[in-house]
């Protein structure tokens, strides 16, 4: 049920926002159980392009039209650069870039202006990604994870990361032992199969949502908590992935079995890529490739690093322009934004993959954070931030007086 609070269109907006997160999932599970058929990706992407086009066309205004034209422009041009990278280009998932990715962030996400109601709508897609992760972890052949087209463990696990996060906010807020229940099976879930990464994205959210949220007290007590349990992990490591390697559900972690292979911190293929990429941007000098130029001088293979790849397709100047804005959306949205839980959120739930795996270009993580992110940020600064900018700028007569606390109780100071 929408909340009186919630407006009509901020509500329908990000129940889009959420369903886009989850079609994800939604279509690599019907291919499972269609025995590696991806027959059903088609009408789920077309039902898809349909609703929000209807909802996008509904919000539709000049500003909206300016930026998709800015936006296919530069895709435009990219392409008249360098049209041996056609292929490229023309590929399904850079199509469903063209038609749904963008469209919807421009029109639908980039308008989301309350981000409060984000963690109550995305509940019951928890729920059901849970009943998914169950049957996947429970039924599934092992062989099955090795299709990396369809089903495969790393795809598995960061389809299933933004609702493990999503749970385990809201167990916090609610106070929710049930919640907490679900935030734990689903962490499971990806810890029985799951990408090391992906894995790892979940402590790390843990950490720092406690860290930025409650009070002073609260967080110095979290991060020495935080620290006594890191530690006591540290120096028991061995024997609890030992003891979990035995447990029937871990045997063929991921990360437990690349750990006791003393492998943890290897990423094997794509070193060697990271490694080739690193060598050809340092020839690169002023050149600019363009977008999937990092394409023609890894053999064909992106890097699986946003921030090398964007080097390799724009150059040292373009490219180190490209990963500050980046970085400057992560940082306003973490530290200065009024939904800081959210900025945290889409970082670890989103971005973060893109570090160590997929291509930026045509993954909908990174245009679903790019315009949340610009949505955050828009909204302006957190509340008391704001307080103290509009305060500062009033003259001293008009400033509002100061309460401070003493012996003999509140006292007002100007």
């Amino acid at each position: 049920m929408q909340p009186e609070d919630c407006s009509h269109s901020d509500w329908v907006n990000l129940q889009i926002f959420t369903a886009l997160l989850f079609m994800q999932l939604l279509n690599a599970y019907t291919a499972l159980q269609l025995d590696g058929s991806n027959k059903m990706s088609l009408p789920i992407l077309g039902v898809a392009i349909i609703v929000c086009g209807y909802f996008a066309l509904r919000q539709l205004n000049s500003t909206d039209v300016f930026t998709l034209l800015c936006i296919y422009i530069f895709f435009v041009l990219n392409f008249v650069i360098d049209p041996s990278l056609t292929l490229y280009f023309t590929n399904s998932r850079m199509l469903a870039v063209y038609m749904l990715y963008v469209p919807a962030g421009v029109c639908i996400v980039r308008k989301i202006k309350d981000w409060n109601f984000f963690f109550k709508v995305c509940r019951p897609y928890c729920i059901i990604a849970l009943l998914i992760s169950i049957d996947a972890v429970l039924t599934v052949d092992t062989v099955i994870y090795t299709n990396y087209e369809f089903f495969s463990y790393m795809a598995y696990s960061y389809m299933v990361l933004p609702f493990v996060l999503c749970s385990y906010v809201v167990a916090r807020r609610e106070k929710s032992l049930i919640w907490l229940g679900v935030f734990i099976m689903l962490f499971v879930a990806i810890l029985s199969y799951g990408a090391r990464n992906a894995v790892l994205m979940t402590p790390l959210f843990v950490c720092a949502y406690e860290i930025f949220t409650g009070s002073l007290v609260k967080r110095f007590v979290m991060v020495v908590v935080l620290i006594v349990v890191g530690v006591a992990f540290f120096l028991f490591i061995d024997k609890i992935m030992y003891s979990l390697s035995l447990i029937p559900i871990f045997e063929n972690s991921r990360l437990i079995t690349r750990f006791l292979a003393k492998t943890v911190t290897s990423g094997g293929e794509r070193d060697l890529l990271f490694n080739e990429g690193m060598r050809q941007l340092m020839h690169m000098e002023l050149e600019v490739p363009g977008l999937f130029g990092d394409r023609k001088v890894i053999n064909g293979v992106y890097p699986h690093n946003i921030i090398l790849e964007t080097m390799l397709q724009f150059g040292w100047i373009l490219g180190i322009v490209f990963n500050i804005c980046v970085f400057g959306l992560v940082f306003y949205s973490i530290f200065l934004s009024r939904y800081k839980v959210m900025g945290i959120y889409l970082f670890f739930a989103l971005l973060g993959k893109l570090f160590v795996s997929d291509s930026y270009v045509w993954s909908i993580n990174f245009w679903m954070w790019l315009f949340g992110v610009i949505s955050i940020c828009s909204s302006g600064r957190s509340g008391k931030l704001e307080w103290r900018r509009r305060r500062r700028k009033l003259p001293d007569a008009e400033k509002p007086p100061l309460l401070t606390t003493s012996k003999r109780g509140p006292q007002v100071r100007t």
